[in-house]
């Protein structure tokens, strides 16, 4: 009959699927794929705005970061936010077990907060990484490349790695996550020079909650 030679068609496109997942290391997927691609040849002006990191006060811009070679992780919060927290925790063991290997920024959103209580706030619970405050034109930027729900919750989590950009969205990466994330997306999905790629979560497994 018709539907069962569809459904036999449809079973390698099944199994290849899952073979992906569980070479990934996959545990739990969350959201819809999205395949919305946005072309960029030129890299968005955010990415040369000076940025003053809150800890060291030096200043620097994401292009700088970019130039290194390494994949730069960003990470939206706000003081007030626990996911936060346990997002920063993740990304802090990603620095520990992997030192010198990722960049990773905490972009404060949160134009109300005070520098000396994000500083006592990073200080307090020892997170690794550098810590900035979003100027007003970053976050129009992020808005104009990424739409408005990059700031409509926190954590909201971006790589950036060989000259694309990879929005992941509101999930918890697990630091075994992050690592999946980026190399799943440096080897398979780089689409021309320089693209831009929104809510890709295949192998980015998210926090399964700490004991």
């Amino acid at each position: 009959m018709v539907w069962e030679e569809e459904i036999q068609s449809t079973i390698p496109i099944c199994l290849t699927i899952i073979t992906l997942l569980l070479i990934c290391g996959c545990t739990d997927i969350q959201g819809e794929i999205s395949r919305e691609t946005v072309a960029a040849p030129d890299a968005p002006d955010w990415l040369a705005l000076p940025l003053t990191d809150l800890l060291t006060e030096e200043e620097f811009t994401l292009e700088s970061l970019i130039a290194s070679g390494k994949p730069v992780i960003i990470h939206t919060f706000t003081t007030s936010c626990p996911a936060c927290g346990v997002q920063f925790n993740e990304a802090t063991d990603l620095q520990r077990e992997n030192p010198g290997t990722y960049i990773v920024i905490g972009l404060n959103i949160d134009f109300n907060e005070e520098d000396e209580a994000v500083i006592r706030y990073i200080e307090r619970n020892r997170y690794q990484g550098h810590f900035v405050t979003a100027p007003g034109q970053l976050s129009i930027g992020l808005i104009r490349t990424f739409g408005i729900r990059v700031m409509q919750s926190t954590p909201q989590t971006i790589l950036i790695h060989n000259d694309t950009i990879y929005y992941l969205g509101p999930v918890i990466f697990s630091s075994r996550g992050l690592v999946s994330c980026q190399l799943l997306n440096v080897v398979t999905l780089l689409y021309g020079e320089r693209s831009i790629i929104c809510n890709e979560k295949i192998c980015c497994d998210s926090h399964q909650g700490r004991t």
